[in-house]
């Protein structure tokens, strides 16, 4: 019995030992010596990363041009909003205060000649809205 346990580990060192040296074992996985990937892998992985780079850059000069754009509108719209508008008030009277009314609307306070105040609603484009006149009570 001593017999076959020596000749079993000597079987068995001697496959180790083939193995060490690249030999063939009789297991089916691949060799030790052989590379994780071949060149062709190697240079598959390459160009991967190389057109996946170009694509992240790509990528970010879009984000950018599209913000520019965005802001581009943005300003513009604002730069449209501002607008100028002139009212002449009627002969005599004296302009005395300017509101801005929640929608928007201008409101300009004057007194007229007879010493009455009068509120005059404008909107956004100049047009006379209302008139007030605000009369004291005798």
């Amino acid at each position: 019995m001593a017999n076959q346990t020596s000749r079993h580990a000597g079987a068995h060192t001697a496959a180790h030992s083939a193995a060490d040296k690249g030999g063939h074992t009789g297991h089916s996985g691949p060799a030790l010596s052989s590379p994780l990937l071949s060149a062709r892998t190697v240079t598959a992985l390459k160009w991967s990363i190389a057109v996946m780079t170009l694509l992240i850059a790509a990528g970010l000069a879009a984000l950018v041009i599209g913000m520019k754009r965005q802001a581009d509108r943005l300003f513009a719209r604002q730069a449209g909003e501002i607008v100028t508008i002139s009212y002449d008030l009627p002969p005599g009277s004296v302009y005395s205060g300017l509101h801005v009314g929640a929608d928007s609307s201008l409101w300009i306070e004057s007194r007229t000649a007879e010493g009455i105040t009068e509120l005059l609603q404008l909107d956004e484009k100049g047009q006379l809205l209302r008139r007030l006149h605000l009369k004291q009570a005798e």
